[in-house]
């Protein structure tokens, strides 16, 4: 049996998340319920990978439900998740895997909403902040792949926006070092 063919409320995945209506009602306790066990799936994910020799693992940026709404440190169950995190950190390094992130076009540095651009810096904090708590260095090698997003009527406006953002040094400097761009050249 593969881990997709098991019943639903057994399978094994990173993405459990929830509409933001849940999130109003059930709140932390709900998304640390989820994110704890979208984090021990990852661990069980990394061994099958391991069994059939598939070294590379592309993380849903779901394993955090919602994480644009709340800090981790303020999830109930944080202490477990930082300890199954570093405990993935180092089966990966071991193991010599590769994880990487591709947060969704949501995330979207150059546009000219600031409420967006203001969402996408704290999200590609956090994006980093996860592989910093799995304790791996600030370096491409666990990027975090992102596109620069719509071109808003001005390719070259679009991009020298991008840059800026980018050079204000507010993603951070973990984040920096790992951002890496997808082309968006048929924008």
């Amino acid at each position: 049996m593969t881990l997709s063919e098991r019943p639903k409320s057994q399978r094994i995945t990173t993405n459990r998340s929830m509409i933001k209506k849940t999130f109003k009602s059930k709140g932390l306790p709900y998304a640390s319920e989820l994110a704890l066990q979208n984090v021990k799936d990852l661990a069980e994910i990394l061994k099958w990978n391991q069994k059939r020799k598939i070294k590379f693992y592309r993380m849903s940026s779901d394993i955090f439900p919602w994480m644009s709404e709340y800090e981790f440190s303020d999830l109930p169950d944080f202490d477990e998740i930082k300890e199954h995190l570093k405990a993935i950190g180092d089966y990966a390094t071991q193991k010599g895997h590769r994880l990487t992130f591709h947060p969704g076009p949501y995330n979207c540095m150059a546009s000219p909403n600031y409420k967006v651009v203001e969402k996408t810096f704290k999200e590609l904090r956090q994006h980093s902040e996860v592989f910093d708590l799995m304790g791996f260095d600030p370096s491409p090698y666990n990027k975090i792949n992102i596109h620069v997003g719509g071109t808003y009527g001005c390719k070259d406006g679009t991009a020298a926006i991008f840059c800026a953002h980018y050079k204000s040094r507010r993603i951070g400097e973990s984040c920096m070092q790992r951002l890496t761009l997808e082309n968006d050249d048929k924008a």
